[in-house]
């Protein structure tokens, strides 16, 4: 789960910085009408850590 593991630990520094940088961000990818850039990340974010946090407990690294 998304709050178990190392995971958790990680999320809120990632959405803290994707916070921060969500300008820089934008401007590289361009504006995307109807996406805010900053939930995105966030959920780009979410996505990678959570499929990393399954893959570290398949591996039994978390047991």
């Amino acid at each position: 789960a998304w709050s178990d593991g190392k995971a958790g630990k990680y999320r809120d520094v990632w959405e803290s910085w994707a916070t921060d940088k969500a300008d820089t961000i934008q401007k590289a990818i361009g504006h995307v009408p109807g996406v805010n850039t900053v939930e995105l990340i966030h959920m780009i974010g979410r996505d990678c850590l959570e499929a990393w946090d399954n893959g570290q407990a398949s591996n039994g690294a978390l047991r």
